[in-house]
């Protein structure tokens, strides 16, 4: 109840505010300030343009920043949360959440321009629900597979056009320059991170113990970051694997990696359908091992596409794809990636240059394209 009287508090003020605000960043957990953080830097050097952040975490580190240039509120992820959407009232809302109108988060009935940042490269037609963009007015799209993807969803289902803006992906720039700052070559790093989906079947629920135990006897370290609902979905399973190594000083179990500190110390990730697998490819131009297990699909018409999936196209470009029955042969392929650095992070370099739209400037169009939707 005292909570709750909080996020109330925090919702009046922040009505109080809304008439000197422009554009409402909304994160709906700690873990997705990230995501803006580029675009927000280069906003708030525009004193024109007022901007928000509201969080539904108690946990999002901007509560707690004290150098701040622009107002924060956390609504929680309840009934204040249905209210302000409903009742919100500014030019431009920029959110990493899908399926806007679908569920419970729905529009307000004033004209405000919802825009879709994704948190991840991959495809909106596969390992999204059916209609999980429809509701939102633009898209930035990090490339060009994401405006055949959704002007295929559009032309499907007779929806409304979208604004799809080729803005990239500015998660994947912050890592790109990180790489930059921090330059070392992949094959002398003796770590390998496991960054598995949180979907089932996949690696935690299928060959995770084995995989782990394969990895360790070639003297790698070894970083098991599952996705964080992993966490709510497989508990039992994450318990059982973390008791099994706990011992090992060469295993570390983590469940989360904002700063991307494990990703960079790692010469090779791991994964089954994780959009880490792009940003670790693209980011860095080091390989990724996909452990083939069945896609992940939750959008129940994905077949009436007829259009396969970015992250499929793209994971035997990206490193090498193996058999779960064939664990055993990992160590020779370890070896394989690591003897050809070179040649792998070149192709990746120019891979990433084919797909994504504006490396390392998509933070600056982002922004531009915002401050155009507010000077509208």
């Amino acid at each position: 109840m005292v909570e709750t009287l909080e996020y109330i508090k925090e919702y009046i003020r922040f009505f109080r505010h809304s008439k000197n605000i422009d554009i409402v960043f909304y994160s709906e957990s700690e873990s997705y300030y990230i995501y803006f953080k580029s675009i927000i830097k280069i906003l708030t050097k525009n004193n024109s343009i007022k901007i928000c952040y509201v969080t539904s975490s108690n946990k999002d580190p901007l509560l707690t920043e004290t150098n701040k240039k622009f107002p924060v509120y956390n609504i929680g992820s309840k009934t204040i949360r249905t209210i302000f959407f409903a009742t919100l009232d500014v030019k431009v809302l920029v959110m990493t959440m899908p399926d806007l109108n679908n569920y419970y988060i729905k529009r307000s009935n004033n004209s405000v321009h919802y825009v879709y940042l994704p948190h991840s490269l991959s495809s909106t037609h596969m390992v999204y629900r059916k209609g999980a963009f429809d509701f939102f007015d633009s898209f930035f799209c990090a490339g060009s597979h994401h405006i055949k993807e959704l002007r295929g969803s559009e032309e499907l289902y007779n929806s409304k056009p979208k604004n799809l803006f080729k803005v990239g992906y500015p998660r994947l720039d912050d890592l790109i320059l990180s790489n930059k700052i921090e330059k070392k070559s992949y094959s002398l790093l003796k770590q390998i991170i496991i960054a598995p989906s949180w979907h089932s079947p996949g690696i935690i629920d299928t060959c995770c113990d084995e995989l782990i135990q394969n990895l360790l006897e070639i003297d790698f370290k070894v970083v098991l970051r599952p996705h964080r609902d992993s966490k709510k979905l497989l508990p039992d399973r994450l318990i059982s694997t973390y008791e099994k190594f706990e011992e090992c000083k060469n295993f570390k179990l983590i469940y989360n990696d904002i700063d991307n500190i494990e990703l960079k110390k790692s010469a090779i990730l791991i994964t089954d359908w994780s959009g880490a697998a792009m940003s670790f490819a693209f980011g860095l131009c080091r390989p990724v091992i996909s452990i083939d297990l069945p896609k992940k699909i939750n959008n129940v018409d994905f077949e009436k596409h007829k259009l396969e999936s970015f992250e499929t196209e793209i994971r035997s470009e990206i490193g090498t794809i193996l058999n779960p029955k064939e664990l055993s042969k990992i160590k020779n392929v370890i070896d394989n990636l690591i003897n050809n650095s070179d040649k792998i992070c070149k192709k990746l370099f120019s891979l990433r240059k084919k797909k994504i739209f504006n490396l390392s400037k998509s933070a600056g169009v982002g922004a531009e394209y915002l401050t155009e939707l507010v000077n509208k």
